[in-house]
């Protein structure tokens, strides 16, 4: 809460921000990706719900049930190592591509790069529904891109994205 007792506190967020996330210490971060990964995972889970039932009623042709068999059975090295490796490091040329032409704003570049990531993922697997996989992302170039550390916010993206990605899997394949 704020002052006037009413909405949220922008000056305690981005206190929250800078003490747990973009100057915390290694350990810290991590363990407050922990969590993080878990609210992720449950807000990409919100939109894409919401992004299929609007499929549906706009008749959208939907692939969602294929794509979803094909990666209940890949090998879990591919989507909890190799894809968050590889992926976060497009994304971290992206954003240090981007940040000069369009600034050094905590929120614009992330953004930017998120929706580029977003547009490459709907294409590749023809789902509209993969527009949800925008939050994943937001959450991950936000992290490379504000964490004071850069070397420590790559290891922390690496780590949410592995981490909702096990939990996808565990759901896909009825584990959780």
């Amino acid at each position: 809460m704020n002052s006037t007792g009413r909405g949220l506190d922008c000056a305690a967020v981005e206190g929250f921000l800078q003490r747990n996330f973009f100057e915390a210490a290694l350990l810290r971060l991590l363990a407050a990706c922990i969590p993080l990964s878990i609210l992720v995972f449950l807000l990409q889970n919100a939109a894409e719900s919401i992004l299929a039932w609007l499929a549906m009623e706009l008749s959208l042709p939907s692939r969602l049930g294929q794509v979803q068999a094909s990666q209940a059975v890949t090998p879990w090295l591919s989507p909890l190592l190799l894809a968050p490796l590889i992926e976060n490091l497009i994304c971290l040329v992206w954003i240090h591509l981007l940040a000069g032409p369009l600034g050094n704003g905590r929120w614009m570049v992330p953004s930017v790069v998120a929706g580029i990531a977003t547009a490459f993922h709907t294409i590749i697997y023809r789902e509209v529904v993969y527009l949800s996989i925008f939050i994943n992302f937001f959450v991950l170039c936000a992290l490379m891109h504000n964490t004071k550390n850069k070397v420590h916010g790559y290891i922390a993206s690496v780590m949410v994205h592995a981490l909702t990605n096990l939990l996808v899997l565990l759901q896909l394949r009825g584990i959780a």
